[in-house]
């Protein structure tokens, strides 16, 4: 019987030991053959040269030059060289022990469409799977795996996969895949996983080591990706989307830790950064070189019950960015440079988030826009914020309040088609902006806006000056929300203005748009005129009239900080009109729309050209129900022959000389105008219009005027005019009963030739007594002040003319003195005489003269302190009359 039972243990030995024989030898062949016809769909075959072998003694499987072709041209499948064995006795201690993976050299082809999903050949389509059975089936109840899976190392190594999603060829190469101590279990999980690969020829590189216990344990895991291109994405949005390319890079390393179901991700350092992003849609295409995402302090916490919390550093970059719309109008934009740092709290709770940021700094460096031929340009931009908080309600409105700086720098706005500008500003800054939206209602609350270096509407000419221009504008106390705009203060410092009129009367310093923006608007309004307007009845029309919002405006006060400079040009009369205006001094207070009753103050005062000064002071009641207001003012010593260029075309005369001062004192309550206007003439005399030419003088027409002026003349040589002003504002009527109860007034001597010489004779140099002729009067004249050809300083003769001049003037306090410039061809050395009478000659003629006259006025009365008062400029005039000299005529 021993015999037997040996015989027959020998004999199953060695048939098994036959049979692995067999297996191992002809597992190649029998395994092909059964793949390929009974394991493979058509038409995919595997080669001839595939070789699967199996060694049953050591459960080792070897794959040798495995090629699974759909044709003679395409392969599905290749898999050059693999190594795989299993401890089949480790199965009895419930354990499936791989000892050695190893696979070399894998090629696998996939094509990824809207239909189907194609993998080694193999289809795999979700449509082909009756979802409506699936959903009927019941749930397979959870078994527990009693295996332990262990695999001490698994090797890929160069691996191909081909990639064809939705008709893009890509190319994923594995050049080395490890796991290594890998422990798979019930309550254990352990990984070492090592990848170095390529997408499309960028590198990225996973590392990932991690173990569970009872599903708690720690991840780490270390990513690092370079040049990775964007384009494979496109597919992947929205079908207006026309462009998509850039090169993604990152690297950083993440600490996943699991404990009692809360998940927490950490991380010291996470960067991202796109190169050469290039993203376009039907509305907007978007450029930008470089872009660069810092993570530090990162921690993410997610516990049992999805309440999310993060927490992290951002640090963002940006440089060179160009955006443009395809809208009309087309906007472009570009940034330079742009930097974002904060920290960052975020808090989702149930159906609350709340973020929240202490310190956060967004900067822009050469920010630049254009649309509708307006070119913008920011060279420096800071936006610091704290305090930021962000809560987001699935029940409320979105809430935001912060604190906020604002910094602006090297600001311009211009007309592209010109290149005028339209606005400069040198800096501007915002502090403690307090920025508070709830229930869709948003608030700011300024401390303080200082503007500087500023100036606007300015030709890309080099004499054009600008319309306006300031050095600093401060505001403070601003408060804004939808029922009040308030500012506690404003200042304005270095105020200019130029208000040019060409000859066109055009505001020649006003930069306006190109004609073709004007022409596009006009056709708009154009095309709207041609809608048919339905009328309505006034009921109907005030009926469908939105209600209005009751907005407040509040300012404490306005003021200026130093004296504002105004110059006023007119060239549109001849000859051209030039004034000076310096407001010294300008304030407005207590304006309060919600405060009819309050009473708001203004002062100005200031002085025009040289010698005119003016005051003003006024009070109003703007929101009262009735609107009332008064101002009184006065204006001293307004040079009157420079405003015959406004009067001449209709009187045809012109002012040969005198002064005005002013007086006034006015109220208007609700439509009602009432007040006094007291005007006091002195030295006024009239001329023909236009006679330049001292020697053509006209006198059969200015003696009748000069005649009626003299009717009114007191005997200084002075006309007080006093005008009532009275009626409704809308047609204000001047009472005249002053006027002409002064035409009754007549002139009478004031004293005896003999006298007046007598009283002269120490002046004689200076003047001279003559009776008028064809008048019973008589006349204290003085002499000429005569100069040399193109002269116009004064010699120290005439120096001491002045000298003596001013001390007759003193001793005789009630006298007013003409200054009366004469220019003369000579000024110009004309050889030809018929040359002198030519617009141009005129024009440098009369500014000859008149540069003459001031410097003499100036003189005088800086210098011999001659009340200014006292000295009235008359309109230069032109003498042509042969070995005529220039002069300086005096007429008292």
């Amino acid at each position: 019987m021993a015999r037997y039972f040996k015989r027959l243990t020998q004999i199953v030995i060695i048939t098994f030991i036959s049979l692995y024989c067999l297996i191992w030898l002809f597992s190649p062949l029998v395994l092909r053959f059964a793949i390929n016809h009974y394991g493979l769909p058509q038409p995919l075959q595997l080669t001839a040269e595939s070789s699967i072998r199996y060694n049953p003694f050591t459960a080792h499987l070897t794959i040798r030059d495995l090629e699974m072709r759909l044709n003679a041209q395409q392969s599905a499948l290749k898999i050059p060289r693999l190594n795989a064995e299993i401890s089949l006795h480790q199965l009895l201690f419930d354990k499936i022990y791989i000892s050695t993976f190893k696979l070399d050299g894998l090629y696998l082809p996939i094509t990824l469409n809207d239909t189907s999903f194609t993998l080694a050949g193999f289809e795999l389509n979700d449509e082909r799977i009756d979802k409506s059975t699936t959903d009927e089936q019941p749930a397979a109840e959870a078994h527990d795996f009693p295996y332990q899976v262990i695999i001490p190392k698994f090797t890929l190594t160069n691996a191909t996969i081909a990639l064809n999603h939705f008709n893009r060829q890509h190319l994923v190469e594995l050049t080395s895949l490890s796991l290594a101590n890998i422990l798979l279990a019930q309550d254990e999980q352990e990984v070492q996983l090592t990848l170095q690969s390529e997408f499309n020829g960028a590198p990225f590189n996973v590392a990932i080591k991690g173990q569970l216990l009872h599903q708690q344990g720690n991840v780490n895991i270390g990513l690092h990706g370079k040049g990775i291109d964007l384009s494979a994405a496109q597919n992947l949005l929205p079908a207006s989307t026309q462009a998509l390319a850039g090169k993604l890079s990152y690297t950083g390393d993440l600490h996943l830790e699991i404990d009692d179901g809360t998940t927490r991700v950490k991380s010291d350092a996470f960067w991202f950064a796109l190169d050469e992003l290039n993203f376009a849609e039907s509305a907007i295409s978007t450029k930008v070189e470089k872009q660069k995402l810092n993570l530090h302090d990162l921690v993410i916490t997610l516990d049992g019950d999805n309440n999310l919390d993060v927490n992290a550093q951002l640090v963002y970059e940006l440089t060179n960015a160009h955006i443009k719309t395809s809208a009309s109008p087309a906007l472009t934009a570009a940034v330079n440079k742009l930097n974002y740092a904060s920290d960052l709290t975020l808090q989702a709770h149930a159906a609350q988030t709340q973020v929240n940021i202490k310190t956060a700094l967004l900067t822009i460096a050469d920010l630049q826009a254009q649309q509708n031929r307006i070119a913008f340009e920011a060279q420096q931009q800071r936006l610091q914020a704290h305090n930021l908080v962000v809560n987001l309600d699935a029940e409320q409105a979105m809430s935001v309040n912060a604190l906020l700086d604002y910094q602006l720098t090297g600001v311009f706005a211009k007309n592209t088609d010109t290149n005028d500008l339209l606005a400069e500003v040198g800096s501007a800054v915002a502090k403690s902006v307090a920025l508070s939206f709830h229930d869709n209602i948003t608030q700011l609350k300024l401390d303080k806006v200082v503007v500087t270096e500023s100036q606007f509407s300015k030709h890309n000419q080099a004499n054009m000056p600008a319309l306006a221009s300031f050095t600093q504008l401060q505001l403070a106390g601003i408060e804004y929300s939808p029922d009040v705009v308030a500012v506690n203060d404003i200042k304005l410092s270095g105020l200019t203005a130029n208000v040019l009129l060409a000859k066109d009367k055009r505001l020649a310093t006003l930069v306006s748009l190109s004609d073709s923006a004007a022409s596009s608007t006009d056709a708009l309004a154009n095309n709207n005129s041609k809608t048919p307007i339905q009328a309505q009845a006034p009921e109907q029309a005030i009926a469908a009239k939105p209600k209005s919002h009751s907005l407040k405006y509040q300012l404490g006060q306005f003021s200026l900080q130093d004296t504002a400079n105004i110059t006023f040009k007119d060239d549109s009369v001849t000859p051209s009109y030039q004034r000076d205006v310096a407001i010294k001094q300008l304030h407005l207070s207590t304006l309060d729309s919600s405060k009819p009753a309050q009473k708001v103050l203004l002062t100005m005062q200031g002085s025009s050209d040289k010698y005119s000064s003016f005051y003003f002071k006024g009070t109003g009641f703007p929101f009262a129900t009735q609107p009332s207001f008064t101002l009184d003012g006065e204006v001293k010593e307004l040079s009157l022959p420079a405003i015959s260029s406004y009067i001449k075309q209709a009187l045809k005369y012109e002012i040969e000389s005198g002064q005005l001062d002013l007086k006034l004192a006015a109220g208007l309550d609700g439509q009602q105008l009432s007040g006094e206007l007291d005007l006091l003439l002195r030295g006024v005399e009239m001329i023909a219009a236009n006679d330049y030419e001292m020697s053509l003088a006209k006198d059969t027409s200015s003696v009748p005027f000069n005649v009626a002026l003299g009717m009114l003349k007191d005997s200084d040589g002075n006309v007080a005019l006093s005008l009532p002003l009275k009626g409704d504002i809308s047609s204000p009527s001047f009472g005249f009963s002053g006027f002409l109860t002064l035409l009754v007034k007549q002139a009478t001597m004031s004293a005896a030739k003999d006298y007046l010489l007598t009283t002269f004779v120490p002046y004689a140099s200076v003047l001279k007594v003559a009776m008028a002729a064809g008048e019973y009067a008589l006349k204290l004249r003085i002499n000429d002040l005569h100069y040399a050809p193109g002269e116009t300083e004064l010699t120290p003769e005439q120096i001491e003319f002045s000298r003596q001049m001013s001390v007759m003037l003193a001793e005789r306090g009630a006298i007013n003195v003409k200054l009366c410039p004469i220019a003369t061809s000579s000024d110009l050395e004309l050889v030809e005489q018929e040359k002198a009478n030519s617009t141009e000659h005129i024009t440098r003629l009369m500014a000859l003269a008149q540069q003459r006259v001031d410097l003499f006025k100036a003189y005088m009365v800086e210098q011999l302190n001659v009340p200014s008062a006292r000295l009235l400029f008359c309109t230069p005039q032109i003498d042509s009359k042969k070995g005529a000299t220039p002069r300086i005529k005096f007429v008292i």
